[in-house]
């Protein structure tokens, strides 16, 4: 990592032996570019999730932004991998070249973002910029993410004086200033005291790591094999340091981050734990509430049917009793036939005992159509606008019922739609069997008008008791469809019963495995703590 125009491109190349990243004094690196050990050869991903085989001589058409039409395609590379038979990348090593920093915002977030997964980090200071601000940043950013091993790389010493003596006293000036400076920088920033003892630790004279290398010089060595070129390079130096810092570490860092990683989950899962545990009492909450708000509800239906009964019983007595007023309408209208219809027959001619019996015959015929066409359908409407008052009160508890039973998974057992339409159902075959018929009977009367009287008084007391029988029916049914709630209480009460019993029992399996497995983790951390 570095700021542009660093090096950092070359110092890749001088590890793998090789020019393959293509290098310029201008910003030129635009991808993440990953070096990993294999074969000689270069995939570009895309952020598409495409993948492309593309010649490794020609990688400077994908990774750099030297031309417009470059800066385009880098710009849709998620990040290059180039395979390499780098010795140091033989122990799962891999090296990523990131983008000059600052140079692009969105490519810096990516950079700074993959340090989570980084072990090491090879900060590229040029002679030409000694530690620059940027650098004293990028420096404090990489110890507060924890960065425990950073590798100081002075670039373009070829640019100093042939004075080996002026490199030491260059390599000696800079790692004063880097430990004066970023300590100094992090307690400005009020950094936490771990923080601070960590950089103290990590770039104090003895421990940090500082390698100076000319890398067109360490290219020509690799190219010609000439030994002058690698002493002045510092290759071997640079190398060998590295791959001590590398493989030294490599083993303690994996292991401390696995340590440090299991310690900050372990507060995690305790909460998780807890959630869990609350998720288990919620559901048996949920259980008992549904159950019983299921209770209220059926009870609540049962008496608004029971006050609907108690406060329409005297409008659906008093609609029957209607059929009272036509008695008189009725003997009048008859009287009236009656006497038209023998007028007519007697003048047919005829006996008179005949034409009395005919002419009551068809003024019978006449009233009893009157009343089933007219006046009893008027009554029976009168009567379903009060009883369509069930229908309503199940319909208006149907929604809040099926909640209930849909949380409880017994949606089967109480069925509120079919419960509607079975009344539906009674109502409509009832109410169509009831029909005015004249009753036959022996009625002592010498006198038509007498006999008239008796006969509708008769019938229409009759169609009247049929009229309340029909009621009484209905609310029996409707009590005897809500007493079957007692068979369904009880069986609901005992899935509810079982449903809070496995859940119980799930969550305490849940309990004692996470009791098992806390013990475990902590043991871990135990051992782990003393091999660290």
């Amino acid at each position: 990592m570095g700021g542009f125009n660093r090096g950092k491109s070359s110092l890749i190349n001088v590890i793998m032996g090789r020019k393959i990243l293509p290098v310029d004094i201008k910003p030129t690196t635009a991808t993440i570019n990953r070096i990993t050990y294999g074969s000689l050869k270069a995939i570009v991903n895309f952020k598409n999730g495409e993948t492309r085989d593309v010649d490794i001589n020609n990688l400077a058409a994908y990774v750099t932004k030297l031309t417009p039409d470059g800066a385009r395609l880098a710009a849709q590379i998620k990040e290059t991998v180039i395979y390499a038979p780098v010795n140091i990348c033989q122990n799962h090593v891999d090296i990523i070249d990131t983008p000059g920093l600052d140079e692009d915002k969105a490519m810096t977030e990516i950079a700074m973002n993959m340090l989570n997964n980084a072990d090491a980090v090879l900060v590229a200071i040029s002679v030409r910029h000694l530690f620059t601000e940027k650098e004293e940043k990028l420096v404090c950013e990489l110890i507060c993410n924890d960065i425990k091993n950073i590798i100081f790389v002075i670039t373009f010493i070829d640019q100093l004086d042939d004075d080996e003596e002026s490199y030491d006293e260059l390599a000696l000036s800079l790692k004063t200033r880097i430990y004066d400076k970023v300590t100094k920088k992090l307690k400005e920033d009020k950094k936490s005291q771990d923080i601070i003892n960590k950089a103290e630790t990590i770039l104090n004279e003895k421990n940090i790591h500082i390698y100076g290398i000319s890398s067109d010089l360490a290219l020509k060595y690799c190219t010609s094999n000439q030994v002058e070129f690698l002493e002045k390079s510092r290759l071997e130096e640079f190398k060998t340091g590295l791959a001590l810092v590398i493989t030294a570490k490599q083993m303690e860092n994996a292991f401390q981050k696995v340590v440090c990683y299991i310690k900050t989950v372990l507060p995690g899962l305790e909460n998780l734990y807890n959630a869990k545990k609350h998720s288990f009492d919620d559901m048996i909450f949920a259980v008992d509430k549904h159950f019983k708000n299921f209770c209220n509800c059926c009870d609540e239906t049962s008496k608004k049917i029971n006050k609907m009964f108690a406060d329409r019983d005297k409008e659906i007595i008093d609609t029957i009793n209607l059929l009272k007023r036509e008695k008189s309408l009725m003997a009048r209208d008859f009287m009236a036939e009656l006497k038209l219809m023998a007028k007519l027959l007697k003048q047919e001619g005829g006996d008179k005992d005949d034409i009395v019996t005919n002419a009551i015959a068809y003024a019978s015929e006449a009233q009893r159509n009157r009343m089933n066409g007219a006046v009893l359908p008027e009554i029976k409407n009168k009567l379903l606008a009060n009883l369509g008052l069930i229908i309503k009160i199940f319909e208006s508890a149907r929604d809040a019922l099926s909640v209930h039973l849909n949380a409880l998974e017994v949606q089967d057992i109480v069925n509120i739609n079919k419960r509607v339409a079975e009344i539906n159902a009674f109502i409509g075959i009832e109410m169509d069997s009831i029909r005015f018929e004249w009753i036959d009977g022996n009625y002592a009367c010498d006198d038509v008008n007498d006999f008239v009287a008796e006969l509708i008084d008769f019938s229409v007391n009759s169609l009247i008791n049929k009229l309340n029988e029909f009621v009484e029916k209905t609310r029996m049914f409707v009590y005897k469809s809500q007493n079957s709630d007692s068979w369904h209480f009880d069986n609901i009460k005992k899935i509810a019963e079982k449903k809070k019993y496995d859940i119980d029992m799930e969550s305490k399996v849940y309990a004692s495995n996470y009791n098992k497995s806390l013990e475990k983790v902590k043991n871990i951390v135990k051992n782990s703590e003393q091999l660290l």
